[in-house]
């Protein structure tokens, strides 16, 4: 789940700057482009922060490395456990122990045989340390091991709250109001409806607790007015106006708005995003509304939307709902919108083209974080004095060190094994790398990604646990066919998951 939060806090950057050059650029967005474009535009924006694909070379990326890059030492100095010390060397009777995790191998290592699976290994240190206190360094390595749910739990609770609201937002007005029955309105609205192409009947109703027409609804919409009690051209264009609305799918544009803002809740940037958002998505409703208007029209549209706003605004932010009321701020930019509307010219659309283009390419170069396998998990990753465990040495050699008998065809290197029993919340998977390193996951439920170096000797695997977060294990397996079979005797065995002896985990698929 930490890779998950990688990933998201790198869109959150990329996103971000996105943001700001939209910002930026808005003054010198306006009579350049349309309206409906400056209000669509931001989802090159929306895509970006949701959508974790990107080229492997790209900004953030570049950066992320760059700053574990930088951190790696630090982390190395205040946390040793973490890979600096050796907490799982093989303390065999008349046997070499193992390097330091991540450390390339002496020279005179180098032709230490590795423990065979009848070797004596004393395990007590390891299996009393859950007995004793864990040290500040670890208990804040076991703390950043689930900083995924500092994330995880406030944006689930802001998505339910959103939702909840919006649910009893909507059945107050439907329940506390009435609907429409005047034949004459009915008919306006279905006229208004074949005009626009709206296919799905719209529902009307009046509610006197709203104090401007507001749209709910996608698959149901419907319009909720103060009263019906309005001149005749004053509701045919707040009618108008909440269908456009309904036809340029706006509603569903402003959910999509409300789900990054859910994952993205820690990001001031974004919640200003939505901000501009529904701005512009009253600017561009406005502007598809007098499209097809003569001046005086116009007018009588602007005249609308003063009145709405002396009736009392309701809040453009309600959610899943669009008001015709706003600001004071809001209402004088869109009367001056509407004052100043020109149909877009030839310059206008090249323009529109040039800056489209232009934000898809720095969605693209901004890109995100790709996780792959020296990126992943950087805290659960050797520390080793700010060295890189993959920087002396090639895989080729990593795989001679570790592969002792230098079998790797049909045997367990580069393939993954999953349990055959109930995982943790999900299946149990084991990674075997061909470069010496293994990592696995006890299900999806598990906050716990056990990380390490394995040896083989003759049939035997042995998987050892970086001890990074104060859990330094040991386990042995047999290589039967494809599969792996689990030797419980002298095997410290994993933190969710008890594996019995003799049970199989299943060869998958390989690297």
């Amino acid at each position: 789940m930490n890779s998950i939060l990688k990933i998201l806090l790198s869109l959150s950057v990329s996103g971000s700057l996105l943001i700001l050059i939209l910002l930026a650029a808005k003054p010198l967005l306006r009579g350049r482009c349309s309206r409906q474009l400056q209000h669509i535009i931001w989802l090159v924006v929306i895509a970006r922060l949701l959508l974790p694909f990107a080229p492997r070379e790209n900004l953030v990326n570049t950066a992320f490395d760059l700053a574990y890059q930088t951190m790696r030492p630090v982390l190395a100095q205040f946390f040793p456990q973490a890979g600096v010390s050796a907490p799982f060397a093989f303390p065999v009777t008349g046997a070499g122990q193992q390097d330091n995790f991540g450390q390339i191998p002496r020279e005179s290592d180098k032709d230490t045989p590795f423990p065979s699976s009848n070797a004596t290994v004393d395990f007590s240190e390891y299996h009393d340390t859950e007995k004793d206190s864990l040290p500040f360094s670890s208990m804040f390595l076991l703390f950043l091991s689930h900083l995924w749910l500092a994330w995880l739990l406030p944006a689930f609770c802001l998505a339910v709250y959103k939702i909840a609201a919006y649910r009893h937002f909507a059945r107050y007005l439907k329940t506390s109001g009435r609907e429409v029955s005047d034949p004459t309105l009915l008919d306006h609205l279905s006229l208004l409806q074949a005009r626009l192409g709206i296919r799905r009947p719209v529902e009307l109703y009046t509610n006197h607790t709203v104090s401007s027409p507001l749209l709910l609804g996608w698959r149901r919409p419907c319009i909720i007015l103060p009263t019906t009690d309005l001149p005749e051209e004053e509701m045919h264009y707040t009618l108008l106006h909440e269908l456009t609305h309904h036809r340029q799918r706006h509603l569903p544009y402003k959910w999509l708005v409300q789900f990054t803002l859910c994952l993205h809740w820690f990001n001031p940037l974004v919640w200003r995003m939505s901000r501009e958002i529904n701005h512009a998505g009253e600017l561009a409703c406005d502007e598809a509304v007098i499209r097809t208007l003569d001046p005086q029209e116009q007018r009588v549209y602007g005249d609308t939307l003063l009145h709405a706003f002396r009736e009392g605004t309701y809040s453009q932010d309600s959610l899943g709902s669009l008001a015709l009321g706003e600001s004071a701020a809001l209402l004088k930019e869109r009367l001056g919108a509407i004052k100043q509307f020109r149909k877009p010219s030839r310059k206008s659309v090249a323009f529109s083209m040039i800056l489209t283009l232009a934000l898809l390419a720095g969605a693209t170069a901004t890109g995100a974080c790709v996780e792959t396998a020296d990126t992943e998990f950087p805290l659960l990753r050797p520390l080793v004095s700010g060295v890189s465990y993959m920087e002396d040495a090639s895989p080729e050699e990593l795989a001679g060190k570790y592969v002792t008998d230098g079998r790797t065809d049909g045997m367990a290197a580069g393939k993954t094994y999953t349990y055959e029993g109930e995982g943790f919340g999900g299946d149990f998977v084991i990674q075997i790398n061909e470069d010496g390193f293994f990592s696995y996951y006890e299900g999806l439920l598990s906050s716990y990604l056990g990380a390490g170096t394995w040896t083989l000797e003759d049939d035997i695997l042995v998987l050892s646990d970086n001890a990074e977060m104060g859990h330094p294990f040991v386990n042995y397996f047999r290589l039967d066919g494809k599969d792996l079979v689990f030797l419980a005797e002298n095997s410290s065995n994993f933190i969710y998951v008890k594996v019995k002896d003799g049970e199989r985990f299943l060869c998958g698929s390989e690297e």
